[in-house]
């Protein structure tokens, strides 16, 4: 259920920049601004934004630094969520000049990426559990830094039906995201006190979380008092520093068991094909889901509704995968001294790869003692340090080892059913490529032969280079609100 937090997390990290970030002159104080973050009508954390022009080797550099702080229940227990950023940037062309990014989910897991620009490209350092792993992104001289969209408002104050696109560097997701703007007719909203006035509008589109709408209400001067957002009510406020740093209260709010979908499905997890018919309020669910292959195909009906026809998967012959796959990397670090001992556990001797991935999945099974729902996400080291998380780090895990026995492997992100409370929630689970075909196992539930449970809607190798699995996680927050499932009776398609 960790992909849920983790879309939150990105959504956070995506949404707090835009909060204002105006140049001073180089005489001026640095700019500080606070914001309160509510999810479901309920307060979740705090951010806060710091803005300072300095003088280096003759030239004007704008550094911009955010904190992110939030508190989200799962299933009754809570979660800690900190994000740190930091960029620099030319305060006249916003051109990136360097940034750093920290997520930490206290006590367990804490990640750092760092970079600067070199030419066209930017130049990556990703650290965790002790390991660095460098990268390089090719962004471009049209790239801009992630406060830009704010300066470029306050600057450019866009009128009624104009609009804007233009590229910035995502930090928390290592990806060039584009940013569309779009200026509305002003209206009324109401703020934190109650009080109902009327501001700027502007609509906000990030590439990175499609189908999220971000809606901007501003002063005249272009600063920021609100923004909202199309998925499970996520608003933020311009306050005071006094304002934003109130205890949050006991919330209500349990986006595990609030982002599960009801329904009932007879034994998903041994039935060899069973068909869904899928809706959803704010995207098209035919986009959501893998199709055409491991086992799913999808029969979109209207822009709301889709068939999703879900299979035990029977592998076909597919290429054989990248040597990226079999390597270690930041999150599957098989390198790792406690990964490589925890892997030499496991009795390999005389074992089938796919014998291996079997036996594998039971052995994390067992050995991941503590499940619980506190964790982030964490590498492939600290859970084999602490043997605790949800499925996340059961997946991680079972990634790291099956690369350790020299089997390629990735981890698929989904929908998965849950029979005693029956409903689907949010899953991650491992695939390994075993008689050369990709072939899913869940060490989380112990499934070893998957079959119509589990929804697959994408899938990485969570290395800095693969499409970020966060881009997977952002899709599930289109079924918190308002989404189906239903079985579909055979004759009735």
């Amino acid at each position: 259920m960790r992909s849920l937090v983790s879309a939150l997390l990105l959504f956070a990290a995506c949404s707090i920049t835009l909060h204002p970030a105006r140049a001073d002159s180089e005489t001026s104080k640095p700019r500080e601004d606070w914001q309160v973050i509510f999810l479901g009508g309920q307060r979740v954390g705090y951010s806060s934004s710091n803005t300072r022009t300095v003088t280096r080797n003759g030239q004007e550099v704008l550094i911009s630094d955010t904190l992110v702080a939030m508190t989200i229940k799962r299933f009754g227990v809570s979660l800690k969520m900190i994000v740190r950023q930091s960029s620099e940037e030319d305060p006249k062309s916003g051109r990136l000049l360097s940034s750093s990014f920290i997520s930490e989910n206290p006590p367990i897991s804490k990640t750092e990426m760092t970079g600067r620009a070199e030419g066209n490209a930017f130049l990556l350092e990703t650290r965790n559990s002790g390991r660095v792993t460098k990268s390089r992104v090719e962004i471009g001289d049209d790239v801009r830094s992630p406060a830009w969209q704010e300066r470029y408002l306050e600057e450019h104050p866009l009128k009624p039906g104009e609009s804007a696109t233009f590229k910035i560097f995502s930090p928390e997701t290592a990806k060039v995201a584009t940013i569309s703007l779009k200026a509305l007719e002003p209206g009324e909203t109401k703020l934190l006190d109650g009080s109902v006035r009327k501001f700027d509008r502007t609509e906000m589109k990030n590439s990175i979380t499609p189908g999220v709408d971000m809606l901007i209400f501003s002063e005249p001067d272009g600063k920021v008092a609100k923004l909202e957002t199309n998925v499970l009510g996520m608003t933020t406020y311009a306050v005071s520093e006094a304002e934003a740093l109130k205890a949050i209260p006991e919330s209500e709010l349990d986006i595990g068991l609030d982002g599960l979908i009801k329904v009932e499905v007879p034994d998903p997890h041994h039935a060899e094909t069973v068909t869904y018919r899928i809706t959803a309020t704010s995207a098209d669910p035919s986009t959501l889901f893998e199709s055409g292959r491991d086992g799913q195909q999808v029969t979109r009906k209207t822009p709301s509704e889709t068939l999703l026809t879900v299979s035990r998967v029977r592998p076909q012959p597919q290429p054989e995968p990248a040597k990226s796959l079999r390597e270690a990397n930041s999150f599957l670090d098989s390198d790792n001294p406690k990964v490589r001992a925890l892997a030499d556990e496991y009795d390999a001797a005389g074992q089938s790869p796919r014998e291996i991935a079997k036996g594998l999945t039971h052995f994390v099974h067992r050995r991941t003692k503590n499940k619980t729902f506190s964790v982030a996400m964490a590498t492939a080291t600290e859970v084999a340090e602490s043997l605790t998380g949800d499925c996340t780090e059961h997946s991680v895990l079972l990634a790291a080892l099956l690369r350790a026995k020299g089997i390629p492997s990735r981890v698929a992100i989904g929908l998965v059913y849950v029979d005693p409370i029956k409903a689907f929630g949010g899953h991650m689970w491992t695939e390994a490529y075993v008689d050369g075909a990709w072939v899913p196992f869940d060490s989380a539930l112990e499934i070893v032969d998957v079959r119509s449970g589990h929804l697959k809607m994408g899938d990485s190798d969570l290395s800095d280079q693969s499409p970020n699995p966060m881009t997977d996680f952002v899709k599930m927050i289109h079924l918190w609100s308002g989404a189906t499932i239903a079985v579909v009776d055979p004759a009735a398609k």
